[in-house]
């Protein structure tokens, strides 16, 4: 039915246009950024920003490049050239794998909890830090429990930062 498609036509276009007005857009080779819902809530527990599009929770990035390119093949991921999740130009997205992603990830130096020391995404203390502890339980005056305490770390993260466990000098690349 014509009238029918017409209506699909106007509410597709409608939808597009709020999209758009929900990204700040700026020069062609400037980021783009999602300027709508973001980072938390109860679905979008990541950095990128999120809405509800097409009947289901979808990341403003994909949905950008869905507008500009057309449909996303099924197991490809819109990735970003750019390392700004809340970016929707669509000249800084492009499709890829997920083992793309992840290798990209690496070579960006994104990915948490790789790297040793206070390389490791997830570090709560300097090289100069973990120094300090062994020195000062080396004195033998305070107990592993009590320089955790004050370095807000856990006694475990003691024991393993004076074994040479955690934080040794050798061990990073």
């Amino acid at each position: 039915n014509m009238k029918r498609q017409y209506m699909i036509d106007r509410w597709e276009a409608y939808r597009t246009e709020a999209f758009w007005k929900r990204v700040n857009r700026g020069s062609d080779d400037a980021c783009w950024e999602w300027s709508g819902f973001s980072k938390a809530g109860p679905k979008n527990t990541t950095p990128y920003g999120a809405l509800g599009w097409k009947g289901k929770h979808s990341r403003a990035h994909r949905v950008a490049y869905e507008i500009t390119n057309g449909p996303i093949p099924e197991w490809k991921m819109v990735l970003h050239r750019c390392d700004n999740t809340l970016c929707c130009n669509p000249g800084h997205l492009y499709l890829g794998s997920h083992a793309q992603n992840m290798r990209d990830m690496v070579d960006r130096k994104r990915r948490k909890g790789i790297g040793c020391g206070e390389r490791n995404g997830r570090a709560k203390l300097t090289q100069e830090q973990a120094e300090e502890i062994r020195a000062e339980y080396a004195k033998g005056i305070r107990s592993q429990q009590s320089i955790a305490n004050e370095y807000n770390i856990s006694q475990f993260a003691v024991s393993q930062i004076v074994a040479n466990k955690r934080y040794r000098n050798d061990s990073c690349p």
